[in-house]
């Protein structure tokens, strides 16, 4: 939701020039587009750290405790963006709300509709106030006790209770999963998949701005907002039903994710040298569904090149870096291109063109030695986890 806000024209408004009042966060702190694009970067710098964080303590307390705590920052973060009269301070508060995660697309046409009638601290106050029910619920809600192990004599075993031990233990799994999951398959596949998510993030928060300056879209948020939602949709079930129809195994992903970026590069591209605003929407459209076809396999991949151990810290790197390397990067970027360029639609290309990276870092992907270690993994994962432990 907070990207969402962040992202509507509505709140985020358009800086100040010669003739022109700026409006909304832009306007108000005199923004150009390269500080503007550090506001969701921001955001995501704090998820970075949460990941970390969540990594260390998962095992040291309650983790109903943790997603209480996670709220509370969530909302107090939120809560202080509504009244941060710096941009400073509203950077920092932006990095405090990591105890959330985001989905982009389901509230553009809500948040624009405020942004016209209202200021933009305002929206920020309503998003807190909206997700303060969760917080008072989690606190009727009893959290999982610990358990004990018995053996045979009777006797229970139960794990250090010291929080400098429970860390210390933590950061010793961590590393052993470390080296299970840097084989070659894991790290191309995250490689492609960081500039996947530098241009699919760049698109979610410039998106809706260029096509209000491009297109004369006075609804473009609406209109990449649904985009969004119903492409995301439809390209994830689609990539899904290919891939498990052509073969599950991680060669056809491979080149399901190759192919499927292939088209959608070709079709997002084609989209930006379009006049007409209805051929734009069904090009970038069609092109959109094409890259989230990507999204459907991606994480087969991630799973399924690691022992069973290390699946979830595999999944914890992955997310990391994607976005730490990705849209935290590409959001500021985009807007100093935009300031350099002064030409939408020369800026969109360049985004776009990167995603030809991504194509042939997939296709570099040496799946025969991976998909015999995944075909072991399925007969005898239990025999592996127990040997790894010993």
């Amino acid at each position: 939701m907070d990207q969402g806000t962040i992202a509507s024209n509505g709140v985020n408004g358009v800086p100040s020039n010669g003739t022109v009042r700026g409006r909304g966060i832009q306007g108000d702190f005199n923004l150009n587009n390269s500080q503007d694009g550090f506001l969701p970067s921001s955001y995501l710098i704090g998820f970075g750290i949460s990941v970390l964080i969540v990594a260390i303590c998962k095992t040291s307390g309650n983790r109903l405790n943790l997603i209480q705590i996670g709220l509370v920052y969530w909302m107090t973060g939120v809560a202080l963006c509504g009244f941060s009269n710096h941009f400073q301070i509203l950077t920092i508060s932006r990095i405090k709300l990591y105890g959330s995660q985001y989905f982009i697309a389901l509230h553009h046409r809500a948040l624009q509709q405020a942004g016209k009638h209202m200021k933009w601290r305002k929206a920020f106050r309503i998003l807190s106030l909206l997700m303060s029910p969760l917080f008072f619920l989690s606190l009727f809600i009893e959290g999982p006790r610990d358990v004990e192990i018995c053996n045979e004599e009777g006797t229970c075993d139960q794990e250090p209770k010291n929080f400098k031990s429970q860390i210390k233990l933590n950061f010793v799994k961590i590393s052993q999963d470390m080296k299970l999951i840097c084989n070659k398959n894991f790290i191309l596949n995250n490689l492609g998949l960081i500039v996947y998510t530098f241009v699919l993030g760049a698109y979610s928060f410039w998106g809706p701005k260029a096509g209000y300056i491009l297109y004369h879209m006075n609804n473009a948020d609406n209109i990449f907002g649904i985009m969004t939602l119903i492409c995301g949709v439809l390209g994830t079930i689609l990539g899904g039903f290919l891939l498990h129809h052509l073969g599950d195994s991680i060669k056809i992903a491979f080149k399901i994710q190759s192919f499927a970026t292939y088209i959608g590069a070709f079709l997002c591209l084609g989209a930006f040298f379009t006049n007409s605003t209805v051929l734009f929407i069904g090009l970038f459209g069609i092109g959109e569904i094409s890259l989230f076809v990507v999204q459907g396999v991606t994480y087969y991949n991630n799973i399924h090149c690691v022992p069973p151990q290390s699946k979830s810290t595999a999944m914890g790197i992955s997310q990391l870096v994607i976005h730490t390397l990705g849209d935290v990067i590409s959001f500021p970027l985009v807007g100093d291109i935009q300031d350099w360029t002064h030409n939408w639609k020369t800026t969109c290309v360049i985004l776009t063109s990167a995603i030809f990276w991504s194509m042939g870092i997939f296709v570099s992907g040496d799946t025969r030695r991976t998909e015999n270690t995944t075909s072991t993994e399925n007969t005898r994962g239990e025999l592996t986890s127990s040997s790894s432990s010993l």
